[in-house]
Parts: structure tokens; sequence; C-alpha cells
């Protein structure tokens, strides 16, 4: 009983555990996937204030759980690289996005009620956005970062139920202060 008392009072002054911190990391990324449709591991770091290669290991256990895929994207401008082994050489590869699977985006969107989230059959429509799209995501970050408490959320355009129209202007994300 009493070392019992001992670990609950080095528990409390300690803070939360690290399953407990990784458990609402967790969370906080499988929202932005939903909402955005896809992420790379630097977005990560940055939006969970995680220092580097954290991000990847994110991914890693997120892939590992189910959760996510990482998806090697042809004719994309932009992404990230994995070291593969090709003819029995280690060969950087790119550029992947890392993407919700189909029971990650259920997970998610009981996660995130408020919103739907990015479209599950548009999530890479036209991989000439990509960039531009990972571009908006970084820019919501700067945002969430310089605002502080006072950023309240963001609704990315791949998560509003009105798809974008050829000569019609469209905001690349909401942000709520």
């Amino acid at each position: 009983m009493k070392d019992e008392k001992k670990n609950n009072r080095h528990r409390l002054i300690a803070g939360p555990s690290s399953r407990a911190v990784f458990a609402e990391k967790r969370e906080t990324a499988l929202i932005w996937l939903n909402r955005w449709g896809y992420a790379t591991p630097k977005i990560f770091e940055e939006l969970l204030g995680l220092k580097k290669p954290a991000g990847r290991y994110l991914v890693q256990k997120l892939v590992k759980a189910g959760e996510a895929r990482e998806e090697l994207v042809e004719g994309a401008n932009a992404g990230y690289s994995k070291l593969e082994v090709i003819e029995g050489k280690r060969t950087e590869v790119s550029p992947y996005l890392v993407m919700l699977t189909e029971s990650g985006k259920s997970l998610a969107q009981m996660l995130d009620p408020e919103t739907e989230g990015s479209n599950w059959t548009r999530q890479l429509h036209a991989t000439q956005s990509v960039h531009h799209n990972l571009m908006c995501q970084y820019a919501t970050l700067v945002f969430k970062r310089e605002l502080g408490p006072n950023f309240v959320d963001y609704l990315p355009e791949a998560s509003t139920e009105t798809e974008s129209k050829a000569g019609i202007k469209q905001a690349d994300v909401l942000l709520t202060k």
C-alpha cells in the first residue's frame, strides 16, 4: 500500500504517462489526416511539436496499427522519401504521402464528428495539386503557431462538401479564430 501511494504521487508529479501523450498526438494526427486527406512526417512534427525524426516514428506506429498507409504517388511533385532495398541496394524512393486506411478513416471520423473530412474517393484526385495542398497545410500550421490560444479550428477545402470548379475561386482552408 505504501509503495502504491509512492508510485501514484510520483506519477502526479511527473505528469501524464507517455502512453497518454502518444494517444493524444495520435488522435490529433488522425484528425489532421481525416480533414486534409494526406500529410507528411514533417507536417506531423510541426503540428505536434515533435523533434525530427519523431514524425516518421508516428507514421510507422499508425501504419503498424493499420490506421494509415504510406502511398507512393507517381507524378506528384511533393511528399517525402523513404529508403528501400531495390535490387540489393538501398535507394531513396519518393514522393510518399501518409494517408488513412479505411479503418483509420472510420476511427478519425469518430474522433472528429464535427466534420466528415476529406472525401474518401478523392484523396489524391489530382497529383499536380499535392504540392499546393501541402503548402496550405504548412500555412495552417504557421497560423496555428502564431495565433496560439486564439487559433480555434480549421476546415480545409478537401473537407468541405463542395468540389472546386474551374474558374470559381474557393478558399483552400477556412481558419476559425
